[in-house]
């Protein structure tokens, strides 16, 4: 559910927003949520984890399914990458990496 609690600390479910039909309806062009929500299950079932990229800003946004078997989760405990330790998932698909923070 997409909610949002006001300051008596009531929550209202906010089914006019975009993002409540991206969660609820179509999380990007090839998948109905019903089969996106299954897959992510099924992910973390199986691998112990699920990951979700998430593209777009606004009425552009879309949701796709990394495959867990390439994503590596980091941990910058080092401040390697920044000033402030933070988790890090490195994807590796087609040749190429990719680094998300």
């Amino acid at each position: 559910k997409y909610i949002q609690r006001d300051d008596r600390g009531n929550l209202t479910e906010l089914r006019q927003k975009k993002l409540y039909h991206t969660l609820n309806a179509r999380p990007n062009p090839y998948m109905p949520a019903s089969l996106f929500w299954a897959t992510i299950e099924q992910n973390r079932n199986h691998f112990g984890n699920a990951y979700v990229l998430i593209t777009g800003a606004g009425d552009d946004q879309q949701l796709w399914i990394l495959p867990p078997d390439q994503v590596q989760v980091w941990y910058d405990n080092a401040r390697l990458l920044k000033d402030v330790p933070d988790v890090y998932y490195q994807y590796s698909s087609g040749g190429g990496q990719y680094l998300f923070s």
